[in-house]
């Protein structure tokens, strides 16, 4: 017979896992309207680009990180390094380390 306490946790765990499948990540380690990596949708509407230069962009920005030594995954980019790429000012500092 489950304690309360183990009933407890089996019943967060069934409402994450359906929060998670219906697309609510919120729950996950804070909220996930911060997306770390963002797809070629973001890429083409931020610069006003056809679809495939956004991800030719995605694949010249990806091939630059894992140069350095950082996997990525294709189709995909980190938003930090993204900005900082297309949007900061020279001199601003921006962000300098995506590491």
């Amino acid at each position: 017979m489950a304690t309360k306490t183990e009933e407890k946790s089996c019943n967060e765990l069934e409402a994450s896992t359906r929060r998670r499948s219906s697309g609510d990540t919120t729950d996950m380690g804070g909220s996930m309207s911060q997306k770390r990596l963002v797809d070629a949708d973001y890429v083409r509407e931020s610069l006003g680009v056809s679809r495939a230069t956004a991800y030719r962009v995605i694949r010249e920005l990806n091939t630059e990180l894992e140069s350095s030594g950082i996997r990525t995954i294709p189709g995909k980019v980190n938003l930090a390094f993204f900005e900082e790429k297309y949007f900061a000012l020279p001199g601003e500092g921006g962000v300098s380390d995506v590491r």
